[in-house]
């Protein structure tokens, strides 16, 4: 079939193809690479932005929740203008081993030089607070002077001199000047150091600054994680958080964002799923009414839905849910250990009535929006059973107040 240089040729490349996919794909190949990063001297490679939120297998770990009102982090943050979660999230996303016992915010060379220039001393740069602060004031000087935090973080990390080029080119683009604006005005290496600090950075902050969709003291009827399903006795893995509400209480938007969908189905309801952009959404299920259509922008707080009793349910509730990538993560890992010790002490204690599941509805409407798979979902949920289906993803359900 090949001539014989040719054969020889589609052997070599055939036979690099599986070295490639046996260092890339498997766990020796990932051995392999960690030694080989051990015996040159190498950094490991970052963290991804899942692996600092609780998953069904993980749990969060407590230094990566969100920033303290009162910790030292947060003080100095407000001290300078900045926003503590971006500060935080530029933190863990800068940090060569984020699991220490100390925040380090490990700097570039470049990042520790502007910082230089900019009247910082290397004594200041030398410890873990000295860094926060050095950070946090650059932050808020110039976030103003680039035009946005996203080339203000680009900046701390592959310097001021190639940034302030590519927002130039992006303000006479007449575009703001975002991540996504600056990176094709910066070199391939640059463009990539930016885009495993900063977009992991923005990333975090996002996740961070969402806020709880409904009243602070709302019961927490069923939380996320494992439990037996209130309609079959299964074990299963539950991929929110049920919110015991009375039909019509308001259901608000976690963040600012663009509606993804919004529909109904036999499973969720009727439901709403919002994207918060960097990869943060959040769905909301088994409400009464929607207020918002797909493709509507809306603001953090905005009322999007009134809650109900639709679909696979058992008793009046929110089931509030919000997924990293397309993995769920438990939304209270996402808050402050004080705020979410608050948000978690609401826990619905009362007796759980016998299940009563719901008529599936057969009108149009039913037919709208995602499939029954959606529930553990948003495209790629991991459950705690298997991939996502209706055997094995559990609808979000809870027994009523």
């Amino acid at each position: 079939m090949f001539r014989k240089r040719a054969r020889g040729l589609f052997d070599l490349v055939m036979a690099s193809m599986a070295v490639v996919t046996l260092l890339t794909t498997t766990p020796a190949g990932e051995l392999m690479i960690r030694g080989a990063r051990w015996a040159l001297g190498m950094p490991g490679q970052r963290t991804t932005l899942i692996s600092f939120f609780g998953t069904a297998e993980r749990p969060v770990a407590p230094s990566f929740t969100a920033p303290e009102p009162t910790s030292a982090l947060a003080s100095v943050a407000r001290a300078f203008g900045a926003e503590p979660s971006l500060l935080k999230g530029f933190a863990l996303a800068s940090a060569t081993d984020p699991h220490a016992a100390e925040l380090a915010m490990d700097l570039t060379p470049a990042g520790r030089e502007l910082l230089v220039e900019r009247g910082a001393s290397e004594e200041d740069l030398s410890t873990s607070p000295g860094r926060l602060r050095a950070v946090s004031q650059a932050l808020a000087a110039l976030t103003p002077e680039l035009g946005s935090p996203d080339a203000a973080l680009c900046a701390l990390v592959v310097g001021l001199a190639p940034i302030r080029y590519a927002a130039q080119r992006v303000r006479a683009e007449r575009r703001d000047p975002s991540l996504e604006a600056l990176g094709p005005h910066l070199p391939p290496t640059l463009r990539g150091q930016a885009n495993q600090v900063v977009g992991l950075a923005l990333a975090l902050a996002t996740a961070y600054d969402l806020v709880w969709p409904v009243a602070r003291e709302t019961r927490i009827a069923s939380r996320f994680g494992a439990r037996l399903d209130p309609l079959t006795g299964a074990r299963s893995h539950h991929t929110g958080i049920d919110l015991s509400l009375p039909v019509g209480s308001k259901v608000n938007a976690a963040g600012q964002g663009v509606v993804k969908r919004a529909g109904e189905d036999g499973v969720n309801g009727r439901f709403v799923v919002l994207d918060h952009g960097r990869g943060i959404t959040s769905c909301y299920c088994h409400n009464q009414e929607l207020l918002v259509a797909r493709g509507g922008r809306v603001t953090q707080g905005l009322t999007i839905a009134r809650s109900g009793n639709t679909g696979r349910s058992t008793g009046p509730h929110l089931h509030y849910q919000v997924a990293i990538d397309g993995v769920p993560v438990d939304p209270l890992a996402l808050f402050a250990d004080s705020e979410r010790a608050l948000l978690a002490s609401a826990v619905l204690a009362v007796p759980k009535p016998p299940p009563r599941l719901n008529p599936v509805p057969t009108t149009a409407a039913a037919k709208e929006g995602p499939s029954p798979k959606l529930l553990g979902a948003f495209e790629a949920a991991a459950t705690e059973n298997g991939p996502s289906g209706a055997a094995s993803t559990p609808a979000p359900q809870t027994a009523g107040p």
